[in-house]
């Protein structure tokens, strides 16, 4: 619900497009630039209380700019500070918890917990939307940073009640040091830095699709009305890809992630000459189920493979390689469309997609990458794996 509130805030604070768009970038920075040391905290101390500490420092700040708020006394620089201190807990919060999944179930279940946390992100994002809209209505912006804030306090409470077994502390190095230490597990599986560059070329594509379909829609069909629905099949895709996800577990991980990722080129080519608005929801629908589980076995293979101690380093790393385009890519979308065209500018992103997910296929040891069969008996806890993973 907060980007719909923080772009109404914006206005009511007398600010313009360019206001927001420094309120957003302002959150994003530090974000990008932290999350590396995100990933040493959540390697160096306990994961479970680096995600409370970040819980607990966004619901300070969420609250303090309903208050302002609510009492009319916001002004701009509130919501800068706000927006950047937002940032900087979620570049601590995020490698921590996809460390921490793996110290909360069993193997076996690993990726049916991923698709469940994806399922229940995808399916509150549904209705989020319009409901911050019906409330900011009736009872301003405020209210939906107050609700911000107590969903992070609520967040705080089952986290207290999470049960972790303990991790040997591993021995601490400096910042840069533990930073290389990472660095060095990422390089030394070309699995994994391979497809972490081809994740960053694929959401460079993806920044074009969400600047320019708008405007295709906007002046060539029926405008807000019928982005709505395209954005609502991407939404109804992740949902069932979420739910294929809990069950489907495919034996060459990365060829089901990279294979997957190859339907979304679709979306950018139906703007071309733009199709019917129910064929471009279709192909949202198709693309966010590849997506979802793409994300959903990537998660999985990554805490399946890389060692337990370095985990959220890595996960760090991934993290930046995929904020890091974000940014640029949607800065440069509307110049290069001005520049080349925007049939043009569809067509290298859609090229830039399918080379990104082609070229990781090329390589022998993304394909060659097996899924960890990890089996429990019962009976004397013996964990026994039934294939051996390349490095």
């Amino acid at each position: 619900m907060v980007p719909i509130a923080l772009a109404f805030a914006v206005l009511e604070i007398n600010g313009s497009g360019t206001d927001l768009g420094l309120v957003l970038a302002v959150g994003l920075v530090p974000n990008v630039v932290l999350v590396l040391a995100g990933g040493v905290a959540g390697d160096r101390w306990s994961r479970g209380r680096v995600m409370l500490a970040a819980d607990a420092v966004r619901a300070l700040s969420q609250g303090a700019v309903a208050v302002l708020l609510l009492a009319g006394s916001a002004e701009l620089w509130h919501l800068l500070v706000s927006s950047a201190v937002w940032g900087t807990a979620a570049a601590f919060f995020a490698p921590a918890s996809t460390g921490v999944v793996p110290e909360t179930v069993t193997p076996g279940r690993l990726q049916a917990a991923n698709a469940l946390l994806g399922l229940t992100r995808n399916a509150v994002g549904l209705a989020a939307p319009a409901l911050a809209g019906l409330l900011i209505v009736a009872f301003g912006t405020g209210i939906v940073f107050a609700i911000d804030s107590a969903s992070f306090l609520a967040s705080a409470l089952f986290l207290l009640r999470l049960p972790l077994r303990e991790r040997r502390s591993p021995e601490r190095h400096s910042l840069i040091g533990e930073l290389v230490d990472g660095w060095q597990e990422l390089t030394r599986r070309t699995w994994l830095w391979v497809s972490i560059l081809a994740f960053s070329a694929w959401n460079a594509a993806l920044a074009v699709f969400f600047v320019l379909g708008p405007l295709v829609v906007d002046s060539e069909l029926d405008g807000a009305r019928d982005w709505g629905i395209v954005m609502s099949g991407s939404a109804v895709g992740s949902i069932v890809g979420g739910a294929v996800a809990l069950r489907w577990k495919p034996r060459r991980p990365l060829v089901a992630v990279f294979g997957l990722t190859l339907v979304s080129p679709l979306q950018l080519l139906l703007l071309i000459q733009p199709a019917p608005v129910l064929v471009m929801a279709g192909a949202a629908v198709l693309a966010m189920i590849g997506v979802t589980i793409s994300i959903t076995v990537w998660t999985t293979t990554l805490q399946e493979n890389v060692p337990e101690h370095a985990l959220a380093r890595v996960s760090a790393y991934d993290w930046l390689g995929s904020l890091v385009v974000m940014p640029a890519a949607y800065a440069l979308a509307g110049p290069v469309a001005a520049l080349a065209g925007i049939d043009a500018t569809l067509v290298g992103a859609a090229a830039l997609m399918l080379t990104a997910g082609l070229g990781a296929l090329a390589l022998p040891s993304v394909r060659e990458l097996r899924r960890r069969d990890t089996v429990v008996a019962v009976e004397g806890e013996q964990l026994s794996e039934t294939s051996r993973v390349p490095a």
